[in-house]
């Protein structure tokens, strides 16, 4: 986000998925934040709107839950 850009925040952003059997995300939490709200928020924001490939069980995709790490790193100035 712009605004973490201009305070100079960077971090990691640990997220724990809760996945539908279709892949969509039911449930995403922070389970580890960066130190910036903003950036935890828009980690949550940005995986909610990811899809899943499933988790399978005995060949039928079914409910699971998965960790997402979202690495936050400034680069070249814009």
């Amino acid at each position: 986000p712009e605004s973490a850009r201009r305070q100079g925040a960077e971090g990691r952003v640990v997220l724990r998925v809760r996945v539908s059997v279709a892949g969509a995300p039911l449930d995403v939490q922070v389970e580890s934040g960066s130190g910036f709200a903003v950036l935890d928020a828009a980690a949550r924001l940005a995986v909610l709107g990811w899809s899943f490939d499933p988790a399978q069980r005995a060949g039928r995709p079914v409910e699971s839950e998965t960790r997402v790490t979202i690495r936050f790193r400034l680069t070249g100035g814009r």
